[in-house]
């Protein structure tokens, strides 16, 4: 129900503000929580615990097109898992091309997984040591890069905003239908793909 758009897709349907910007990007990529009720085992409590959320969820790598049309959901992970974890092994590098820009989140380390296959990373810069007095500052043109991928970069988390739309996944997920709950999260996303595109040309 969910597929990866070929490159002339994603140009055709681009907005004007990528276009302008960043007309490379392919996907924008985030990880999104979903809570959980809290197991019973402490194994599987301290593998559903997210430190971030302060709760048990289950966790999954959610991409976009710039468009903001869901074009690919993983599997669901335990909480605890690492963003650069789950986009190494959950399937998604299989979809990226050379020649490929992805879009995200400065906590995504993944530069190199996305240079391997002969595509690039956009992520906001970090910040760096100062040359007067302690700690650690951007620049202006670091700044205004931050700034420009922001306002482009939201897009994912408004597409994650409609998806826990949805009641059964804004509120605490029952243990009894964990073996449905990748069924639930990805029909879903499909179900978002039919309503109107969230970025106007």
């Amino acid at each position: 129900m969910l597929k990866w758009p070929n490159s002339k897709k994603v140009k055709k349907h681009m907005p004007s503000s990528f276009r302008s910007m960043y007309p490379k990007t392919t996907c924008i990529i985030d990880c999104t929580e979903f809570h959980i009720e809290k197991p019973a085992t402490p194994t599987a409590q301290a593998k559903t615990y997210s430190t971030y959320k302060s709760r048990n969820t289950f966790k999954a790598l959610v991409s976009v097109t710039p468009s903001g049309a869901f074009s690919y959901i993983s599997n669901l992970w335990g909480g605890n898992v690492s963003d650069r974890f789950i986009t190494e092994h959950c399937g998604f590098l299989d979809h990226i091309r050379k020649g490929d820009e992805v879009m995200a989140d400065r906590g995504f380390i993944i530069r190199d997984l996305l240079l391997e296959r002969g595509a690039s990373l956009n992520i906001p810069p970090f910040t760096k040591k100062c040359s007067w007095g302690k700690g650690k500052r951007l620049t202006a043109a670091d700044i205004k890069k931050t700034r420009k991928i922001a306002k482009l970069r939201i897009h994912v988390e408004r597409a994650i905003g409609r998806l826990k739309n949805y009641r059964i996944l804004s509120n605490t997920l029952p243990l009894k239908l964990k073996p449905l709950s990748n069924q639930i999260v990805k029909i879903s996303a499909f179900l978002c793909n039919l309503q109107p595109p969230l970025v106007k040309q």
